[in-house]
Formats: C-alpha cells, structure tokens, sequence
C-alpha cells in the first residue's frame, strides 16, 4: 500500500471538518500559513470547491493569525496538564481536551464554541444517561430551537465586538501610535 501525500492527508481532513461544521453554514474564508502542503493544487482546489476564499497568513509572522495562535497556546497548556512524563501520549489526549476546550463558556462571546457551532449543547455521558424526552422534538419546537441558536450567535458577535473595543481602548492607552510617510513601504518576498 502507497502511503498517502501530506496534501492528500490535508485534503480528508479539511474536508471531513469542513463537512461535519459547515454544511448549510455560511463560510467565507479559510487562512492557512504559508507551508508547502497548504498552497498545493490539490488543497486549493478543494478549498475553491468549497466555495471558499483560501487565505494566507504573513510568513514567519504568528501575529497575522493571532486567533489560531492564542487558540494554540491554550490548547497546549491544557495538553500540558495530562500528558504523561515521556510527552507520547498527547495525541490520544487531544480529542478530550478540544472537547473540553469546546464545551466551556467562553468570557468573550458568552457562550460555547460548540453550541455557537451547532445551536445545542454537547451532550455528555450523563446527558446520554438521562431519559430522552420526545415531545421536545415537534416542528414548531425545532424551528425555536434553531432561531434561538441564530440570535445566539448574533449576540456572540456583539460580546465579540465589545470585548475588542474593550481590549483595543486598553491598548490604545498604553501605546503611542506610529505613522509612517508615504515612501516607506516595504516588500514581502513570497517563495514559490
């Protein structure tokens, strides 16, 4: 068996994640770093299937992707906390820390990234142990269901904006601005 290309890999994966989050979701735009695998026709190709603007971060320059790299950091320091003393385990860890991650309220938006994402609350194994109730399930009561998931997300992106606001001010306080005149322009060079 021919062992599959790092593109390929790549591929599945943006294509399965993007399957099970987006679908009959409104997404614009992906950013991705500049690495080989990322700018591949395959990947591009996929990526304009989708329907999707494909994006790239500055090179060498982790503040351009400042989200993804706050996420990162947060993600490691919660790995930190269960991996075993070799490091090795990290990766059968992962799913349950991202859960964990996605199931907590988040100070900015108010809410869970995954109820945020799918309009519910995970469910849990107590959830799962917990008799099912049926009659919640009516047409009218999914249609609630679904508006109340929509205007969740309208109210995230206002904590979203308020808490920029809140953070640039707090900047803004503590930093003098710097302006540059007009001939100082500089170039990025972006390897093929």
């Amino acid at each position: 068996m021919t062992p599959l290309s790092q593109d390929t890999l790549v591929s599945r994966k943006l294509m399965t994640g993007f399957a099970r989050d987006f679908t009959g979701r409104e997404c614009t735009e992906m950013s991705f770093d500049r690495g080989a695998v990322f700018r591949s026709r395959l990947v591009s190709s996929l990526v304009d299937l989708c329907n999707v603007d494909h994006r790239f971060t500055t090179a060498y320059h982790p503040l351009a992707n400042g989200l993804t790299e706050r996420f990162n950091k947060t993600l490691a320091d919660m790995l930190s906390m269960y991996v075993d003393a070799e490091q090795k385990n990290w990766d059968e860890i992962l799913p349950f820390v991202t859960f964990a991650y996605n199931t907590a309220k988040q100070e900015t938006t108010g809410f869970t990234p995954f109820y945020l994402l799918h309009g519910r609350e995970a469910e849990t194994t107590l959830d799962t142990m917990l008799p099912f109730c049926p009659n919640d399930f009516d047409d009218n009561n999914i249609t609630k269901i679904a508006a109340r998931a929509e205007e969740s997300r309208q109210l995230a992106r206002v904590h979203t904006l308020r808490a920029q606001d809140r953070d640039r001010r707090r900047y803004d306080s503590k930093h003098q601005m710097v302006s540059y005149a007009l001939p100082e322009i500089s170039y990025g060079f972006i390897p093929q």
